[in-house]
């Protein structure tokens, strides 16, 4: 009697052995699902947020650059340079237009073996190297366009491609498009969280003939998306 006795005192221990084994197997699974739900999160949240530093520089007549201000009707003259400075501080998509004071609007980023893939944590000059755009003899005004968004947008993709493959009537109708689809995608993003932009100094940034400069970016942080007009006086 003893022995069975002996024995089924075993057999619980067993039982309650094998279930706190699997209590604590439970425990450790339920912490490891937690655990990954907030990385996940983390992921999402790190993912729909676009930072960046952008700044618009000139070409001075002694070879320096200059940063532009920040302000509205930037005044430039015809034969001036100027390049736009980007630092894309995590992956993004990023589109950029200019659009001239002819009327004409071009897709100045991406290049064509770029669209629809995002831009990756770098920085970026436009045009890259030693390149400038230069304003021509036609005065009126110059708009650069940048549109920086966590979510691909096929629709304006669509277009820029559209926009590359056609002249004249069509090229203005297409513009038309272009214009139309960012000003449909600011009004859907216009409910997002509200941007935080403020000047800030990165020494060394640009380099040309005149060598390293300080530069005066401006730091965007914000939700999801982000669009910002440029506008140039060209006198």
């Amino acid at each position: 009697m003893w022995q069975a006795t002996a024995m089924g005192c075993a057999k619980n221990k067993m039982v309650k052995s094998n279930k706190s084994f699997l209590s604590n197997l439970l425990s450790f699974s339920l912490i490891g699902c937690v655990f990954a739900m907030c990385v996940m999160a983390d992921e999402v949240v790190e993912s729909d947020n676009i930072k960046l530093k952008w700044a618009l520089v000139r070409m001075t007549a002694s070879g320096q650059e200059e940063v532009l201000p920040f302000t509205d009707d930037i005044p430039l003259l015809s034969g001036q340079s100027i390049k736009i400075y980007l630092n894309i501080q995590n992956d993004q998509y990023l589109y950029l237009f200019l659009l001239d004071s002819s009327g004409n609007l071009t897709t100045i980023y991406p290049p064509s073996d770029m669209l629809g893939n995002r831009t990756k944590a770098s920085q970026l000059y436009i045009p890259k190297d030693d390149n400038w755009f230069i304003l021509d003899d036609k005065i009126g005004k110059e708009t650069i366009y940048i549109i920086a968004s966590s979510m691909r947008q096929k629709k304006l993709e669509s277009l820029i491609a559209d926009l590359s493959a056609v002249t004249g009537y069509k090229a203005i109708r297409m513009r038309e498009k272009i214009l139309g689809e960012m000003k449909s995608l600011r009004r859907k993003n216009s409910k997002l969280a509200a941007t935080a932009e403020k000047p800030i100094s990165i020494a060394g940034a640009i380099r040309g003939s005149g060598g390293e400069v300080d530069l005066q970016a401006k730091q965007v942080s914000t939700l999801k998306f982000y669009s910002k007009t440029i506008s140039i006086d060209h006198r």
